[in-house]
Formats: structure tokens, sequence, C-alpha cells
């Protein structure tokens, strides 16, 4: 049993752990062909969450976040790799509810730094920034929970095989 009135998470450090930005294009190159080009690039995005325990009841979350950028053709106008991360302090929770505090609300915390920069490192490349979609890291982190309970309640195969032989005999 926790105490309720114990509970502390708080972000106690923001930083970064990595970041890169590679054009394979410039601005110039690409915009050359027309003077009214939009900028308007198809972007691939992968995010990935880590998570490790430090001492004190301190725990590191990290977003690593990859994006691609290419223009309407396919050809690559960017690569972007961040790992934006931050120290919490997470004392008298349950270990589960810890765990979805750190998959999900503290990557809620991380993810506007994180775009913040990628858009950062798109304009000091002189690009214009692009509009990243929100995610909603709890949600997401109570999609996988529900759909790892759903398999976890699903008899297995060789169940069903069985069943279906008794209907059939």
């Amino acid at each position: 049993m926790t105490d309720e009135a114990n509970k502390q998470f708080q972000l106690q450090q923001l930083f970064i752990k990595n970041q890169r930005f590679e054009p394979e294009l410039t601005p110039y190159q690409l915009f050359q062909k027309q003077e009214d080009a939009k900028w308007a690039p198809k972007v691939d995005t992968e995010l990935r969450a880590d998570t490790k325990a430090l001492e004190n009841n301190k725990h590191e979350a990290t977003l690593t976040l990859s994006l691609t950028g290419k223009t309407p053709e396919g050809q690559t106008i960017f690569q972007i790799k961040l790992e934006q991360a931050g120290v919490f302090l997470v004392e008298n929770f349950e270990e589960e509810e810890a765990k979805l505090l750190l998959t999900g609300y503290a990557l809620n915390q991380l993810y506007p730094y994180a775009a913040s920069r990628i858009n950062d490192m798109l304009v000091h490349g002189g690009f214009p920034p692009i509009m990243m979609a929100h995610v909603d890291f709890m949600q997401v982190q109570k999609q996988q929970e529900a759909e790892q309970q759903k398999v976890a309640d699903t008899p297995q195969a060789a169940v069903s095989t069985e069943q279906t032989e008794n209907i059939e005999h």
C-alpha cells in the first residue's frame, strides 16, 4: 500500500543525449527549380522510448525520434535523429503505476521539447519548420496494455483446434 499524500512524480533534469541532422539536399537545391515551391515534405517518423532506474527513486526516460523527410518524388531531403531525455523523481507509487507514469506521462513531457529541437535543427539548416503531430503516450501505453491483455486472455491455438474437432465429430 502506498501513502497517497507522499506520492511524488517530478521532472528533475532535462537534457539531449544525442542529436544528428543530415541534410541530403540543400535548401537551394530543393527550391531552385521553382521560386514558389511549397514546403510539403513527406516525413517518416519513428519513435522509441527507453526508461532505466537510477539511484534514490530517480529514473531516466529517453524519447528517441528518427525522422526522414522526402520530396513528393521520394528523394531524401534530410534525416534527423534526436534523443531527448529527462530524469524523473518517482516516489511512493506502485510498480505498475510508476511504469505507466514513466512510459506515458514522462514521454508526454519530453515530446514538446523534442519537437521544438527538431524544428530548431531544420530552421538552422535553412529549411522551414514542420508540423509534428501530437502523440499522447499515456493513451498509447494504455492501448498497448489492453492489446497485451487481450492476447493473454485469448485461448491458445491448441484449444481452438480441439474445439473445432469436437464440433466436427
